[in-house]
């Protein structure tokens, strides 16, 4: 089940909470992140690394936790202990 996906205003707000530095830097963090598309859903106008376009204001850019990352990040089964028992 894929989750919707959220503005990125919403996830550099909660990012503050603990980064209280400034949105601007959280919010370029972000966007490379999305633009190597691995991690991160991307959607909207994320700029492009190869032409050096820069990224729409995140009023206008939407994202969401890849299956890759959900899968990597978040799974709940102790794999590793199997190893060892």
């Amino acid at each position: 089940m894929m989750v919707a996906t959220t503005r990125w205003q919403t996830s550099i707000g909660h990012t503050m909470k603990y980064h209280p530095h400034g949105d601007a830097s959280i919010g370029d963090a972000l966007v490379q992140l999305g633009q190597k598309d691995l991690l991160i859903d991307a959607q909207g106008n994320w700029g492009n690394v190869l032409t050096g376009d820069s990224a729409a204001a995140p009023r206008y850019i939407e994202a969401r936790l890849s299956k890759f990352a959900l899968e990597v990040l978040f799974n709940r089964q102790d794999h590793h202990l199997e190893v060892f028992l």
